[in-house]
This record gives structure tokens, sequence and C-alpha cells, in this order.
């Protein structure tokens, strides 16, 4: 198939226009953060959601006081990606004071993180993402995903099999 035979449109196909829109206030994929917000209830993010202001702002919402940062003087600043796969985020930053790594992946469970491969705590930020907290310095982070569950189906997967080979080379073989 080329586009050489493929049938024109009819005569009366009106393509609509293609739009594309930017927008050149969205926070990089992965970034480090000075200044957070404590919440207590969803009605707070969902206020604070809606103005204008949040977007604009360098600011992260948090649950947990340990996150606790109020240094609006500092910008966001990026961080460089080294690896990206499925179960795995190797990532790189250089920072002054410390701060809050931010990931906008969503934190599902199993997700761990290593800071120059000693394990860190990973908390909810701006309600479903994962956020470190990062100190200063150079570092190399680590997220990796190991799911329990997953392994234990495995387990019960091959006892599984084991038990049905058994029972079919049994009757097959020894009761027949």
């Amino acid at each position: 198939f080329s586009l050489k035979t493929a049938l024109p449109p009819p005569h009366d196909f009106k393509f609509d226009p293609l739009l594309l829109y930017i927008n050149k206030q969205a926070r990089p994929s992965e970034y480090i953060v000075f200044n957070s917000k404590k919440l207590e209830t969803l009605e707070e993010f969902n206020a604070l959601l809606d103005g204008e202001n949040f977007l604009k702002s360098d600011l992260v919402l948090v649950e947990d006081d340990k996150l606790n940062f109020n240094n609006i003087k500092q910008k966001i600043i990026p961080v460089r990606f080294i690896s990206r796969k499925n179960n795995e985020v190797i990532l790189e930053y250089d920072t002054d004071p410390d701060g809050i790594l931010v990931l906008s992946d969503t934190n599902y469970p199993g997700w761990r993180a290593f800071i120059d491969k000693s394990p860190v705590k990973i908390y909810y930020v701006n309600l479903v993402q994962r956020g470190i907290l990062a100190p200063s310095g150079k570092h190399q982070v680590k997220f990796n995903f190991y799911s329990e569950a997953f392994e234990y189906g495995k387990k019960i997967t091959v006892i599984s099999w084991l038990i049905i080979s058994s029972v079919m080379f049994l009757s097959s073989s020894v009761f027949r």
C-alpha cells in the first residue's frame, strides 16, 4: 500500500485545520522544587488547582511535614535523565539547597527509590505524583518497580504447573 495507490478523498471532503497547542508554562516531567505547601484536605488541593497561580508558581503540594520547604527565591531546576525503562528510571541532579525531586509519573505502589544506592522514602506530591527528599550536592537517583503480588503470582504459577505436570505424569504412567 502506498499513497500513490490510495483513493483520493471525495471532492466535498473538507479537512479541519490542524491545531497545535503549546503550554509554555509546563513543568518538565522531572524537576527539583524548593517551595511546598502542605495540604490537609482534597478540597484545598482542588481550590489550588482551580486558580491560575498554581502553574505559574514554583510550588509543589505535599501531604507530609518532612517535605515542608519555603524557599520561594529558588526556581525549579530540571533533572538530567540517564536511563528510562518500563520498571526503572535513573536520574542525576546537582543542587545547592535541599529540595524535593518530583517525578510527574503516578506514584503506584511498588516503586522504590535510591539515592546513590541508599534507599529513600517516596512521598506523594501533587496528590498522585512521586517525590523524594533531594539532599544538596550531586547525586544519582534510581527508581525501580518491584511488585510483591507479581512475584507471588509467579510462585503460584510454578507450583501449580509442577502439581498439574506431576498429576498428568502419574495418571498416564502409574495409574493406567
